[in-house]
């Protein structure tokens, strides 16, 4: 799903701000004696920020580059073991968790599986924290659309002009996008639901930088055609930056599912 793409995934992918790891360390009590698991890490967005403050993290992605390049950008950080396996090889062999992070990646799961075996591994009051673009919480139904950025509209009529259109995998999850009727049906219980807001400052180049990052090898379905998309994307971006610079609103959302029967629901925004 991610051929190619893990280079630009470690550059171009936002990245998530220190305010999303202050609240998870607060929330969660972690310290030297806390292990971690990030399920579907890709590069270590989530794992490298918060591996100086834990004693273990076990980094876990299907994706063989995505762990090899995870591996260089840690760049003696010692404390993340990291795992080419994904969600089917979770089990006891792991050890327990004080904290299950999944950053964008829980869409791809066989999510009612995955709560399953995560309910033998996360420790009696830690949890399982879902980061990814905020836009609310929803207990039934879909909710709103997640906000687009500008330079989402343009990308969208450049890719179509090429012939490319990018859509959701199969296995993602289309008849139930979002995560928290999953998390009803399972054993831990929604706990909090917060969101971050930071900023990020873009250029076209970056742009064209987050399409490759995606899922589905856009590159290789541009084939001979890159050089005219990348020329036609960057005009279509600077016809509306002409400073050919322009900052994006970041909204990270971080939804918190608790192993506790005494968890209650609360809404912050931050």
């Amino acid at each position: 799903m991610f051929a190619g793409a893990a280079r630009y995934y470690a550059r171009y992918r936002p990245k998530y701000p220190q305010s999303v790891f202050d609240f998870l360390v607060q929330r969660f009590k972690l310290d030297r004696t806390s292990r971690v698991l990030d399920l579907g890490c890709g590069t270590g967005n989530a794992s490298l920020p918060l591996a100086p403050v834990v004693g273990e993290i076990v980094a876990m992605d299907p994706d063989p580059d995505m762990i090899e390049t995870g591996r260089e950008l840690a760049n003696g950080i010692d404390n993340v073991r990291w795992l080419n396996k994904g969600s089917r090889d979770l089990g006891p062999d792991l050890g327990t968790f004080r904290l299950v992070l999944m950053g964008q990646s829980f869409h791809w799961m066989d999510r009612d599986q995955v709560l399953r075996d995560l309910d033998s591994l996360v420790e009696d009051d830690g949890g399982i924290a879902l980061l990814g673009p905020g836009h609310g919480v929803v207990l039934v139904g879909e909710g709103p659309p997640a906000p687009q950025e500008s330079w989402e509209a343009a990308a969208r009529t450049v890719l179509k002009a090429h012939g490319v259109e990018r859509g959701r995998h199969p296995s993602s999850n289309p008849t139930e996008p979002r995560h928290e009727p999953a998390i009803l049906r399972s054993n831990f219980q929604i706990g909090e639901y917060h969101e971050f807001e930071s900023e990020l400052a873009l250029t076209p180049d970056d742009v064209i930088g987050r399409l490759y990052s995606f899922s589905g090898d856009l590159r290789g379905r541009l084939g001979d055609g890159i050089d005219a998309f990348e020329r036609d994307l960057r005009s279509a971006i600077m016809a509306l930056h002409p400073i050919g610079r322009f900052t994006e609103r970041l909204c990270t959302g971080v939804l918190v599912a608790i192993k506790s029967p005494y968890s209650h629901l609360r809404l912050i925004r931050n």
